[in-house]
């Protein structure tokens, strides 16, 4: 990984003073987590975790996928699939950049389905 490339943080403030957040634990937060990357098994057992995590945190609720994948290995693709099937969570899938091969089979896994043009910011 370029070194270069830090994962920026959030501060908020709490009432024990100022807490600080990276954005992927904002986005977890706000039920959104990123497929971003090639598909392999290390990436998707990542994902894997934070779909569960997210369903003991709140089963009703929906969480959201972007994805942007070449696709990957097709084994870990599938193994993802599957719980992304079994889930109870509904899975909103949203395609930003690219969903091809094993993306796009995840892409249009998901109970909805929106590509990033058609999406509508919610705190609006």
């Amino acid at each position: 990984m370029n070194p270069y490339l830090r994962m920026p943080n959030i501060l908020k403030e709490t009432s024990d003073g100022l807490a600080r957040y990276s954005i992927q634990e904002e986005m977890l937060m706000r039920r959104e987590i990123d497929c971003v990357g090639e598909i392999t098994k290390e990436y998707v057992y990542l994902l894997i975790l934070q779909l569960r995590y997210l369903q003991t945190v709140d089963a009703e609720k929906e969480i959201t996928m972007y994805i942007n994948s070449q696709g990957g290995e097709v084994t870990s693709g599938l193994a993802l699939y599957d719980v992304m099937k079994a889930m109870k969570s509904p899975i909103k899938t949203v395609c930003i950049g690219q969903a091809s091969s094993m993306g796009a089979l995840l892409f249009v896994s998901g109970n909805k389905r929106e590509n990033a043009t058609t999406c509508k910011n919610n705190d609006s």
